[in-house]
């Protein structure tokens, strides 16, 4: 039975933590996670990239929008973004997908994670009036 619970603490939990990964707020700092990050001039892939960002590159969340977009199997909401390139301010949209979920850091040093794909969403027990669900994603 200890087991059992600890299982499902640990998934709910991590359940848990990677949905809010993905709910920015304003001035929010946070990073380019995938290699080639286009910023758009409003917030779709069928509009006009406007500039490239590359992994690592920071940013700030001014500003969560409504409008989501799904790739590889991940939901996440378009961003209205702020960020310095060549010494100039510049503003654009990205989708939230490809930015760093909380990253944590001091000084120079900066940690930050993020997911590519899920890979698959399998029930895993159903038994009786309980189903959970595991979503595991290649990070």
């Amino acid at each position: 039975m200890t087991k059992r619970f600890l299982f499902l603490t640990v998934l709910l939990l991590g359940s848990f933590t990677t949905f809010a990964q993905w709910n920015f707020y304003d001035a929010k700092d946070t990073y380019v996670f995938t290699d080639t990050a286009y910023i758009r001039s409003a917030p779709s892939t069928g509009k006009p990239a406007i500039d490239t960002l590359f992994a690592a590159d920071n940013v700030n969340v001014t500003q969560r929008l409504e409008e989501t977009l799904t790739l590889k199997g991940i939901t996440a909401n378009w961003v209205k973004i702020s960020y310095t390139k060549n010494s100039v301010q510049r503003e654009g949209y990205i989708w939230s997908g490809l930015l760093a979920f909380n990253p944590i850091g001091r000084g120079d040093t900066h940690f930050f994670s993020g997911a590519n794909r899920v890979v698959t969403w399998d029930t895993v027990l159903n038994r009786g009036k309980v189903t959970v669900q595991v979503m595991q994603m290649e990070i």
